[in-house]
């Protein structure tokens, strides 16, 4: 039977796998004062959806935002969308106009 770790406290699967604790710092999650709750309730606690951190905690693809789907998501999640999608439409844009 699989252990769901949404319903883990945070300490025991942090103490299994350390390399876990950057992963749930980028969501806001703090896995080591907030280590006696749940993943889903840290979770919730961070306004971020456990499905989408649980995605990244088991080394799935990253996931894909759109500007409809990037509310909740990590800063650094954040950022690589505004640099990928917004500042190359932006660069091109002028690229276009000074030609």
């Amino acid at each position: 039977m699989a252990i769901d770790i949404r319903l883990q406290p945070l300490m025991v699967f942090v103490d299994g796998h350390p390399g876990w604790l950057p992963v749930l710092e980028g969501f806001g999650i703090d896995g080591r004062s907030e280590s006696t709750i749940t993943l889903a309730a840290a979770a919730d606690r961070a306004g971020v959806d456990v499905e989408v951190v649980v995605a990244a905690l088991s080394g799935s693809s990253r996931p894909r935002y759109t500007c409809r789907t990037i509310d909740g998501a990590p800063i650094a999640a954040l950022i690589d969308h505004i640099t990928t999608a917004h500042h190359a439409l932006l660069r091109r844009s002028f690229l276009a106009s000074v030609r």
